[in-house]
């Protein structure tokens, strides 16, 4: 199956999330069709996150001291949206109706 990507964050708002610049594979190519690797630090948690949305997938590493605390393997998302509101930060991935979404705040 071929996931196209619906809905995905203007760049300002994924700088804004992570606080940081991605390392980007391809310089020359929007951020909608390229591979972007986040890493950022919550809380003394290390945060990697790889998008790679124009195949809907979302690499997230938790990290401490050098050590994996968990790693995510999202595939197949349909939207990736920034939601931030009084109490929270999130980046949301959705998938079609009958996979639900998650959010990493």
């Amino acid at each position: 199956m071929i996931t196209v990507i619906r809905e995905f964050p203007p760049d300002h708002e994924l700088l804004a999330f992570f606080e940081t610049e991605p390392i980007v594979l391809d310089p020359d190519t929007p951020w909608l069709y390229n591979t972007l690797e986040f890493t950022t630090v919550r809380n003394d948690i290390e945060v990697r996150c790889r998008i790679v949305s124009s195949y809907g997938k979302i690499t997230t590493r938790l990290m401490t001291a050098g050590q994996e605390l968990a790693k995510f393997e999202l595939r197949d998302a349909e939207t990736i949206r920034v939601v931030v509101s009084e109490r929270q930060e999130a980046l949301v991935v959705s998938f079609a109706p009958s996979l639900g979404q998650v959010a990493l705040q």
